[in-house]
């Protein structure tokens, strides 16, 4: 996502996308390690948005005056991550990384 985009969501929104893409990191980073992850270009973006996310957030409570990280620390309570333990067919978490196509 481009940084521009990312000027016009709110802090919560932002907030949120931020930890999705944390979370999707952690799940290449998982697949990376199983051997499953076929463009690891996609671990430089993650963290390239997970990067410009908290950037956006910074500048936003430098001009609100507020403290560094408060933005994040205060929406990410709300954010829940879409991965649940076993999904409707049965199949675990653990199951799905290893089945997940590669380069996803």
């Amino acid at each position: 996502m481009k940084y521009s985009d990312m000027a016009s969501l709110s802090d919560e929104a932002l907030v949120h996308l931020g930890l999705g893409w944390e979370h999707g990191l952690v799940q290449a980073l998982i697949r990376q390690r199983l051997g499953k992850l076929s463009t690891p270009s996609s671990l430089k973006q993650l963290r390239r948005d997970i990067a410009r996310a908290k950037t956006e957030l910074t500048r936003r409570e430098t001009a609100a005056g507020l403290a560094k990280g408060l933005l994040w620390s205060k929406h990410a309570s709300s954010f829940k991550p879409q991965v649940s333990t076993t999904d409707a067919a049965g199949s675990s978490f653990l199951q799905n990384l290893l089945d997940a196509p590669a380069g996803s």
